[in-house]
């Protein structure tokens, strides 16, 4: 990406320190219905793992059951690399990607969740920096542990039931910048949009605007710098 994007998410984006930092954005109806489609999208900084380590982070993944919590977007470490992840419950069960988001450059993550009526599963597709082909697809029953509702934290994964506790261990350590969310799947243009080469895209300029919006101290309104839910 350019250095003026660069500069932009540097100062108006959050950082977390990866043990007890999050956002509670509270968001409890998304999907609006439970097997709805739907998407999000935001950036994400992070800085080199040490080696060895063997971890799983959420930065913004969608709530699930505290016992499948591998079947969420999220941040896999194996010995030096961050890179995407989920694990689906019906072939195909997903897997790992192929970037390196731990280089300490922001990195776009958009996710899908499209709904198939005739199985009543889920399939999603994790697109990283625009790329046209997903680095990692899931298909993910509906039902039971694997219910998906509800996205109730920024930078740790929290359960879907309430009081929404935080799954310990899946704290991030990193920035988290233009977090997005839309109850539709986005195309794979919209998704490049996004991206814009490197330089976050304007999410105005989409055919549907999204559904919530939280730049993370860019443009804070309200008196709040930790959080601006601009339901659009």
């Amino acid at each position: 990406g350019s250095g003026l994007a660069e500069d932009r998410q540097s100062l108006y984006s959050m950082d977390f320190d990866g043990t007890d930092d999050y956002i509670d954005v509270a968001f409890t109806n998304f999907p609006e219905n439970l097997l709805d489609n739907f998407s999000v999208s935001f950036w994400v900084k992070i800085p080199p793992v040490p080696a060895g380590v063997y971890t799983r982070r959420h930065p913004v993944s969608v709530s699930t059951s505290v016992t499948a919590i591998d079947q969420t977007v999220h941040l896999r470490a194996w010995n030096t690399q961050y890179r995407v992840r989920i694990i689906g419950s019906v072939t195909p069960t997903g897997g790992v990607g192929t970037t390196d988001i731990s280089d300490n450059q922001w990195h776009n993550i958009t996710y899908t969740y499209t709904y198939d009526s005739s199985t009543t599963y889920y399939t999603v597709n994790v697109y990283v920096d625009g790329n046209t082909t997903p680095e990692v697809t899931a298909t993910m029953r509906t039902t039971g542990g694997y219910a998906t509702r509800g996205l109730h934290t920024i930078g740790v994964l929290s359960n879907y039931t309430s009081p929404y506790s935080k799954v310990a261990a899946t704290y991030l350590p990193g920035s988290i910048d233009e977090v997005a969310t839309w109850n539709r799947s986005l195309s794979i243009s919209e998704i490049t949009t996004l991206y814009n080469s490197g330089a976050p895209g304007n999410l105005m300029a989409l055919s549907d605007k999204p559904v919530a919006y939280w730049p993370l101290g860019e443009q804070a309104r309200l008196g709040s710098e930790w959080q601006f839910p601009n339901e659009v």
